[in-house]
């Protein structure tokens, strides 16, 4: 239950925002849209912080998902533990005495004083995370609680099946999220990487996005922003038209576009680490593997004539990419990989022969197809003409790899190839 002081002071937060801009974006996040996010640095949290600093977002957070988060991950760091702890020690029993050895020693003498305070540690984290972003925190009522419940017993919403007890969180985050939708009274943004979560809301009171970048770059955000902050004729070029202002900035990103490649190189390893890409010649039991390098661009293409402001500050410029030399680990079965064809397995590196009795890691070098939003922050100068301050990759829509041309029909028949 809500305690009425809370509530009075939910109910201050929820009239300053909506006086400062009533036409602000509501996004309710669930626990697995946070976990996607590694670092308050990441490209997505920044943007979403900008967002609500100018008061175009309010993020709305169910008040399970903390708890949820902190214990998902504390338990996460535990199952690292032990295995970080017990295989080096064993390596340590047989090094020889000495000052690498010994700070070796100290230094799992330092993992195992972290665990210890993992779990305050992560409160305290998430909760300072969250106090950032001015998270205004969804109570469970007596009626969602209800809700939830049913949920459970009925097997409805978020549930796979009745009385699945790893979905109840679920079912609650549901129940808090309909509650608000229905207290607010407009439709409500929800980002969750769970596609049963997002399938389970009503389409006609919510939008629903798999990743944080998606909703940073939904088409409400960018009417939002441009509501919020109008031009203003003393800062854009003269004469001040909208049509004359996208012609400089398109002619701007254009002669500047050693400085936008540069950018979007260095955003590359934040959204291409630990996706997953399938296909037909990587030799793992589905043809997939995990990137886990982020290569370098070998051709970036703009389509300017697609650009969409963002409030004059900012632009989003629809890109194809391509990226070579993206490395990718992947895990295959011994006896096929070392029965495929000699010159197949020359492109592939063997980077653990006995990762268990079956199977074997393994590296490969990948070429990337990309379609993507770049997002390009703009200054103006003295003469007040744009100039490109930074670039970035704001959301990957697609991304395909590239067949080798050693990969031919003829060896795809040669070996099964699994879906």
């Amino acid at each position: 239950m809500t305690d009425p002081k809370n509530k009075k002071k939910e109910g201050d937060i929820v009239d300053a925002v909506a006086k400062a801009n009533p036409g602000v974006v509501h996004v309710i996040l669930d626990t697995s849209a946070l976990r996607k996010e590694i670092s308050p640095g990441s490209g997505a949290l920044q943007r979403l912080q900008e967002l609500v600093d100018k008061h175009v977002v309010e993020v709305l957070v169910p008040e399970l998902v903390p708890r949820e988060l902190e214990t998902q991950l504390a338990a996460e760091w535990k199952k690292w533990q032990q295995k970080g702890e017990k295989d080096p020690q064993k390596v340590l029993s047989w090094c020889i005495p000495g000052e690498m050895t010994t700070k070796a020693e100290s230094a799992l003498g330092h993992v195992s004083e972290f665990s210890e305070q993992v779990e305050k540690l992560l409160v305290d984290g998430v909760a300072q995370r969250l106090r950032a972003l001015r998270t205004r925190f969804l109570h469970l009522s007596e009626a969602s609680t209800r809700a939830a419940w049913d949920m459970y017993f009925k097997g409805d919403g978020p549930m796979k099946q009745a009385k699945s007890r790893e979905d109840i969180p679920d079912a609650f985050i549901v129940a808090a999220a309909l509650e608000e939708q229905s207290r607010l009274g407009k439709i409500l943004h929800l980002v969750s990487a769970d596609e049963r979560m997002r399938k389970s809301i009503p389409k006609d009171r919510f939008v629903g996005h798999e990743t944080l970048s998606a909703f940073n770059t939904s088409q409400d955000i960018r009417d939002a922003l441009k509501a919020a902050e109008p031009p203003a004729a003393a800062e854009l070029p003269e004469p001040p038209t909208e049509a004359h202002w996208r012609e400089r900035v398109q002619e701007a990103i254009s002669q500047q576009m050693d400085s936008v490649q540069s950018g979007v190189e260095d955003s590359l390893w934040g959204v291409l680490q630990g996706k997953s890409v399938t296909a037909g010649h990587l030799p793992s039991d589905d043809n997939s593997a995990e990137l886990t390098g982020d290569g370098s661009i070998e051709e970036l293409n703009l389509d300017l004539g697609a650009m969409d402001d963002l409030g004059h500050e900012a632009v989003l410029v629809p890109a194809t990419i391509t990226i070579v030399d993206a490395l990718a680990d992947f895990f295959a079965f011994k006896a096929d990989f070392w029965a495929s064809a000699e010159d197949e397995g020359a492109h592939f590196s063997v980077s653990e022969g006995d990762w268990n009795d079956h199977y074997l890691a393994a590296q490969a070098y990948l070429t990337l197809n990309v379609k993507a939003l770049i997002r390009v922050d703009l200054e103006y100068d003295e003469d007040k003409e744009p100039v490109v301050a930074t670039a970035l990759i704001e959301n990957i829509e697609s991304m395909e790899v590239q067949e080798p041309e050693w990969w031919t029909k003829k060896m795809a028949t040669r070996r099964r190839v699994k879906k």
